[in-house]
């Protein structure tokens, strides 16, 4: 068990920091939470917008039988004579491939149809607005039914879509809406094959019912485009546009209004228009220079807002609001990457949405509690791997300052490591022209939906095709996307033909800069080195000599070694940004695991207990953090921080110092039972004690000895690249390691404190005693009854002292009572490390939500959680 005076109380534990930190300052408005949101006018008097959540109350069914053809059983399903009384009821985001034997899908998984239906109630009053349904994401191809005639078709799994469904209502009544979704892989829609990335059926985001009037602004209907020129001021254009979907042409007029962050008027604009019958027009306004901008940064995310009006004789009757921020980039071929004229060091993180036991049908609420992990470990920088993420990740990515890459779904490799004689059949064979056009199409709803977010700098085109034989489809790709929005840069894994260059595709890096200085370089995967968090001990191999990046599990303790080399050298590249790969454990198809993770066999082999591949993140897939969480914490923040590497028990310590070095490194001679202590700390000492008794205070490891540890780690592995065999000059991390090579092990308790000008950190991790019961933590008291809000729940096997049982690996199964719902229902989990999560999702009721956990031979615990409105 650790105890720490800064950071959260378990370090294991994230997001009992990250609450307190961003929960009020960072709080989500309620349109963005699935609160039912209705705009008033300045008489205070209700508008004629309103959203409404369809999020509750669907009935669901698959198909039997992979593959597109409608089986006789659901023949007329979009009827609303057909009977679904059979049918299963499920919330949204849902999607039918998260199951309970299986946290994520592999190869062969169902691909075919599933069937919602959902009644929603269109009052009489309603009668003369517009009734609008709102699809936030489907995967991938969705038919959809209102009252039994068909209200409109989607493709694509990641963009969203909005279909205005007002012809098809009953005014007065009840409505029924059916949503048909195809998940059957198609060559010409992207992803156009399922190789290492997992791709799930269903409604995997919110959906809403949006009533708006007659004329109204559509969605995704302000554009804005903030310039800042070079005498410190900035100009704003924004572009809108109206939608009148009467046989009469309409008079309205538009106002625009520039505010700063606390609703203070900067500039107001204002339009007459005449929109024409059954057009969309759009309509450009430019402000005068607004002097002295705030810019945003990710160390101040600061945000304007452009508040669009529309105006019917002189009343308003639609509004909405739209962040942005005012921020120019650009890149020095000494220097690197540069935002508002300074230089930022591009270091971060890749993040794939899937969850266990959720898939990619992932509650808002959790998406920003990962936005919010990734800034408290510091880092700046996110590329959405490897597709557009849910607007609610990217607005949060505003408010707390991560730069994104995002990118359409676009990746073909197989297999790792590709041939190399390039003959595979994903790099030979071009995209089909459907896939082409598809693709296209992703591209354009992205840029569409998202290009006023300030956080987001690059449009990614697609990943694994560095030997794609074909570098004119992705010049084809970047200038549509120019074209698009000429205020960013592209990037891609095909090089030199887009703005930004995926150094993972370039073998000799550093030679190529010196050739090309003016190249814009991301290393946007490095690190992929598998690790199960809390496990140490010797690495399992499948196959030797093992390689990292595939068949080799690591210590939790080595991954993170490993990947102090990396940033090592990283730090002597300023022109380099880097995204290390990945943030988090996710699913993978092509793995060929069994339902026994790392568990040993009677013949000394382990096997993995869920079956997918990617335990290549710093943090695991229920958000718990490992050692390389902490490791790029030390380097990526200023606020100190501390933290022990591994954990204190005779059987799974910290790693021992007793290995073998590589030749010319120097011998280490320890005594048998003598353990190395890592610790990871930005502070200017760290004293460590066993039992109370002081065992020295240190300074940071040199260069030297850090590079040292690196190559003696890494040579019990194979080297993953070339870009790791020899130090570069000026490579160093900016906060080394604090190391105590020869601690005789005794059990008890292990400390660490930093010191940092006048500032203390402090880590404890002690020896556990036999597992008696189980510890439930929340990391929030209080939920919102929205139907929405969600509390991560955190269940240690502890001992008679409340110790974390670091070996201990039941299955441990969660309930809950009250007024909430478990996020992949009633799981069995097994703990890692001593460690099992699960979350607990609001409802619409208000009371008390208390979450137990039981498990054979354990105590069972429980918490409870509060649902207020």
């Amino acid at each position: 068990m650790r105890q720490t005076t800064t950071g959260w109380d378990s370090p294991r534990f994230a997001f009992f920091l990250v609450a307190a930190l961003f929960a009020t300052a960072m709080a989500l408005g309620p349109g963005a939470r699935g609160i039912p949101v209705e705009n008033r006018n300045e008489g205070g008097e209700p508008e004629l917008r309103l959203r409404l959540p369809l999020t509750a109350g669907w009935r669901f069914k698959r198909q039997a039988s992979p593959g597109a053809a409608v089986e006789a059983e659901f023949i007329g399903a979009e009827k609303p004579g057909y009977d679904d009384s059979g049918w299963e009821t499920v919330h949204l985001p849902h999607t039918w491939d998260a199951t309970f034997d299986n946290p994520f899908v592999v190869t062969g998984h169902f691909r075919g149809l599933g069937w919602y239906r959902r009644r929603f109630d269109v009052p009489e009053e309603w009668r003369g607005r517009r009734v609008h349904v709102e699809f936030k994401a489907v995967f991938q191809v969705a038919g959809v039914w209102v009252n039994g005639k068909p209200a409109g078709r989607h493709i694509g799994g990641f963009t969203g879509f909005v279909l205005d469904v007002t012809p098809l209502v009953e005014w007065g009544a009840s409505n029924l809406l059916v949503v048909r979704v195809n998940d059957v892989l198609d060559p010409g829609i992207a992803p156009a094959n399922e190789t290492n990335v997992a791709a799930y059926g269903g409604i995997t985001r919110t959906a809403w019912l949006v009533i708006t009037p007659l004329v109204h602004f559509p969605n995704n209907a302000v554009q804005v485009v903030a310039s800042h020129s070079g005498d410190d001021a900035a100009t704003v254009k924004v572009t809108t546009r109206l939608e009148n979907p009467s046989e009469t042409a309409r008079e309205r007029r538009i106002e625009t209004r520039v505010e700063d962050s606390a609703g203070q008027v900067i500039q107001s604009l204002s339009q007459n228009v005449t929109v024409q019958p059954n057009q969309i027009p759009e309509i450009v306004q430019a402000s005068a220079p607004i002097p002295s901008p705030h810019l945003w940064s990710p160390t101040d995310p600061y945000l304007y807002r452009v508040v669009s009006t529309l105006y019917e004789a002189g009343r308003a009757v639609d509004r909405i609001t739209t962040p942005f921020g005012i921020r120019f980039m650009s890149y020095d071929p000494a220097g690197g990457f540069t935002l508002n004229g300074k230089p930022i060091l591009l270091r971060g993180i890749n993040r794939r949405q899937d969850y266990g036991f959720l898939g990619d049908a992932v509650p808002e609420a959790v998406g920003v509690k990962d936005i919010r992990m990734i800034k408290a470990m510091g880092a700046n920088f996110m590329r959405t791997a490897h597709y557009p993420q849910d607007p609610a990740v990217l607005d949060a990515c505003d408010r707390l300052g991560i730069l994104v890459w995002e990118e359409i779904p676009n990746i073909k490799i197989h297999m790792y490591p590709p041939a190399t004689d390039n003959t595979e059949r994903v790099y030979t064979e071009r995209f089909p022209r459907p896939l082409m056009d598809n693709l296209k199409q992703q591209l354009r709803e992205m840029i569409q939906r998202d290009s006023n977010h300030p956080s987001i700098i690059i449009w990614g085109l697609g990943d694994d095709l560095s030997r794609y034989h074909y570098p004119e489809d992705f010049v084809e790709l970047s200038s549509a996307a120019h074209e698009l929005d000429p205020t960013r840069w592209t990037a891609a894994r095909s090089p030199h033909v887009t703005d930004v260059t995926d150094a993972t595709s370039e073998p000799k890096l550093v030679e190529e800069h010196r050739l090309h200085p003016e190249r814009k370089y991301i290393w946007n995967e490095w690190g992929s080195f598998a690790s199960q968090r809390g496990t140490e001990g010797l690495p399992y191999y499948r196959g030797l000599p093992a390689d990292p990046l595939s068949d080799v599990s690591l210590p939790d303790s080595d991954a993170a070694l490993l990947m102090e080399g990396y940033l090592m050298q990283w730090n002597a590249l300023p022109w380099l940004g880097t995204a290390k790969w990945c943030m988090f454990d996710t699913g993978e198809t092509n793995a060929l695991r069994t339902r026994t993770l790392w568990e040993e066999s009677t013949d000394g082999r382990v096997t993995f207990r869920w079956p997918f591949d990617d335990y290549l993140g710093v943090a695991d897939m229920w958000r718990l953090p490992k050692n390389g969480y902490f490791l790029l914490q030390s380097q990526w923040t200023e606020e100190p921080m501390v933290h022990i590497v591994g954990n204190w028990g005779p059987a799974r310590g910290p790693r021992e110092s007793a290995r073998r070095p590589k030749q010319g490194a120097g011998s280490r001679n320890t005594p048998s039972n003598a353990r190395m202590v890592r610790v990871y700390s930005n502070c200017d000492t760290v004293e460590l004690s066993l039992n109370g008794r002081s065992l020295g205070v240190r300074r940071p490891e040199t260069p030297l000895q850090e590079w040292q540890d690196f190559e003696e780690n890494i040579s019990r592995y194979r080297y993953p690249d070339d870009f790791n065999q020899k130090l570069l000059s000026g490579a160093a991390l900016k906060h080394p390691p604090f190391v105590w090579r020869e601690i005789p092990y005794e059990p008890g308790t292990l400390t660490a404190v930093g010191q940092k000008g006048g500032a203390t950190a402090k880590d404890e991790v002690r020896t556990p005693g036999p597992a008696l019961r189980l510890a439930l933590r929340a990391d929030q008291s209080r939920l919102a009854v929205d139907d929405a809000d969600v509390a991560f729940i955190e269940a240690d096997v502890v001992d008679s002292n409340g110790v974390t049982v670091d070996d201990a690996r039941p299955w441990i199964r969660f309930s809950v009572e009250g007024p909430g719902r478990l996020l992949g229902g009633a799981a069995e989990i097994d703990a890692i490390a001593g460690v099992a999560a699960i979350n607990v999702q609001s409802t619409d009721r208000g009371g008390a939500i208390v979450v137990t956990a039981t498990s054979p031979g354990l105590a069972s615990g429980s918490v409870r959680i509060q649902a207020k409105p």
